[in-house]
Parts: structure tokens; sequence; C-alpha cells
């Protein structure tokens, strides 16, 4: 059984004789008003279901949906098969994702499948609406035709991740590839992929002498030299977000197997960072962030991907400690001593609205579960 948690901010202040409710995401524009001065603990309760009905139901107007495709392998896999997509939802964004997997497949291997119009891959696509579908056996050529596809996102295998002489001949041609088969229509993204943690025992490390820092630096001149070969239309930096994260206290723990990110934060990073090169905004880890990945963490998760996207080559090292309340200016307000339940004019209170989503079964419709609770008490009791 999988638990999504969301969360939201609303700011709570008086005006008047009454209470009112402002939901940031509106622009301020007022959600409640009240009739009291004091609000109680049930009454909180009752606002938070309400606002997250709200929030649920109204509060991301429909706009035009994005449509992305990855031919890659594993690392794409843990880069856009989780988490992306519930990012685009939470911001009100929809968007259609898919991926072209085989395991370990390199750039060569890709020119040579498409070439040959070799239905080789296992194509995973997640819908505007989030359902999940898997379909074995198919072409480059037919995925491409499935969709209009804003963007077409390609990567090398991690172990050639760092030697650009691996991307020149099969990059060139897949450019050439993927622009005939989409007449022009879908733009061009390079997936910088992450260098493997510094106790890896993946066979392809040797190619950096096991060394970490030497296997970033590799990948950073060869993405470099992507933009000069090929006309690139937006470049993702998932491996200096996780290489900003690793300077967090996080640490060196973003794997799973030395190479393979962690499920929970590993992954969710690559989201953010995804999402952020795509949307031109911050990932809301306010409103969406995946079961086993802390507010901290999340935070984490964001100014990593914030900081990689806006430097995309170099290293930006983190705080070691992330913000109690990520995407708010109002962090002080975790440690107050004030009563959550009691405020006065001139002195705005945050309430901070969790609800969970279970899904019992694949097919089940999702439960929720509404939680309302004071800004200083992040997590439930």
């Amino acid at each position: 059984m999988q638990t999504i948690v969301y969360q939201h901010v609303f700011t709570c202040e008086l005006a008047g004789r009454k209470t009112i409710l402002k939901n940031p995401l509106m622009q301020g524009k007022k959600l409640l008003s009240l009739d009291m001065f004091r609000i109680t603990r049930f009454s909180l309760v009752i606002i938070g279901s309400l606002i997250a009905n709200f929030y649920l139901v109204s509060a991301h107007p429909p706009t035009d949906t994005l449509r992305i495709l990855a031919i890659g392998n594993s690392f794409s896999q843990d880069a856009v098969e989780q988490y992306l997509h519930e990012l685009a939802e939470a911001a009100g964004k929809p968007i259609v994702v898919g991926n072209m997997y085989i395991g370990g497949a390199p750039l060569s291997l890709h020119w040579e499948n498409a070439r040959t119009d070799k239905a080789a891959y296992s194509y995973r696509k997640i819908d505007a609406d989030g359902a999940k579908s898997t379909e074995e056996g198919v072409s480059i050529l037919s995925a491409l035709a499935d969709e209009e596809w804003d963007y077409v996102s390609l990567q090398q295998a991690s172990p050639l991740s760092g030697q650009f002489d691996s991307y020149v001949a099969p990059l060139t041609a897949l450019h050439r590839y993927i622009d005939s088969a989409t007449a022009g229509r879908a733009k061009h993204i390079w997936h910088q992929t992450w260098a493997y943690a510094a106790n890896s025992t993946h066979p392809g490390f040797a190619n950096y002498h096991n060394d970490q820092h030497e296997m970033y630096q590799a990948i950073m001149e060869a993405s470099a030299k992507v933009q000069q070969l090929v006309p690139i239309d937006l470049l993702v930096p998932c491996g200096t977000a996780i290489q900003n994260a690793r300077t967090s206290f996080i640490g060196d723990r973003l794997t799973r197997d030395g190479y393979h990110l962690d499920l929970q934060i590993g992954r969710f990073i690559a989201a953010c960072t995804w999402f952020e090169a795509l949307f031109g905004q911050q990932a809301p880890v306010d409103r969406y962030r995946p079961e086993g990945v802390s507010v901290a963490q999340a935070a984490v998760a964001q100014q990593a991907a914030h900081a990689a996207v806006h430097q995309p080559f170099a290293v930006s090292g983190l705080a070691s400690e992330a913000a109690a309340l990520p995407g708010s200016d109002h962090g002080a307000a975790s440690t107050s001593r004030q009563s959550p339940f009691s405020f006065r004019p001139g002195r705005p209170m945050e309430i901070l609205v969790e609800w969970y989503i279970k899904n019992t079964q694949p097919s089940a419709q999702p439960r929720f579960q509404y939680a309302c609770r004071n800004p200083m008490d992040l997590r439930p009791s």
C-alpha cells in the first residue's frame, strides 16, 4: 500500500470581527471567512478538511499537457518514472511521461535499434491522469509516433557517461533521427546523469579510477560538450543535483547499490531537478513528497535541484540542516511558543494542512485522510 503525503500552508489573520484564511497559491485571495476570534482544535480540523477538498478539486485550472519521452535505461527509470508526475500534479501542470527502457543501454545501442527499427524496448508510460502502463517489444519509431512529444531525452550509459568520445557518432545520428521522425516538432533534452557513490563496486567505476570526484568532473566535461556537438534545447542536470545533495546532512547515501538512486530521496532529487528544468520553478515539495522522505530531506531535494539548474556544471554546497518548512519564508514559526489556536490582529498565523492518499489496491479509488496542524507540528504525532 502506497501513501502519498501532500502538504500546504494557508495563512490566517484577523480582519474586523472575522478570521480570514488565505491561499498563497491564489495570490493571497480570501478562501474562507469565519466569525471567530479564537479557533479551537476541532474547528481547525474542520477547516483543514474544507481546505483539502477545495485544493484537490479546484486549486489548479487545467492547462496544456506537457509530453516528455526519455530514451534511456535504468537511470532514466530512476529519474522520470517516479515522483515527477506527482510533483507536476501537485503544481497543477498536466504531464505525460514516457520512458523507453533497456537496462544499461548506451547511446550506440539506441542508435543501432533506431537504425534497424528494432522492437527491443520496454515502453513505460504515465498518462495525464497518472495511470501507468508498460508495453514490451516497442521500437523507438513507434514510441515517437505514440504522442506529439514536446521533448525527447537522451543520455549515455553510466560507465561511459564521462567519456565524450563515446557520444559523438551515436548522438549525432540519433539527434537527426528524432528530428526526422517528429518532423522537427520535438525539442531535445540531454539528461546529465550522476557519479557513483564513493564506495561503489560497479565495474564501470574503474573508468574513473574508482574516484567519485573524477567521475563527476568527467561527466560535467562531457555534458558541456554535448551542447556543442548537437543543438540541445534543455539540459536536466541530475548529476549536479545529486552531487549537491551529497554536501548536505544526507551525505553520500543517495544510491541503493552504489549507482542506482535510492528509491525515496535519491529518486526524489532527480524528479525535483526534472520538474524545475521543465517548468522553470522550484519543485513544490511543500505540497508533495513521497512516503519515506522527511520534510528536511524534501527541502534538500528542492535546494539541490534549484542550485543545479542555475549552476549545472559545478557543485553548490548546501546547508547542513534544511529549513523546517520547505518553500516557506516563515521557518521561525516552527519554534514559536505562541499558542497554535489563538492569535491577534496584525499577527497572522499559518496553518499547515496535511492529507494522505492511500491506495489499498491498484484499481481502488484513493481514500483521503485529512489532518490540520500548526507549523510547529510538522509531522503526525
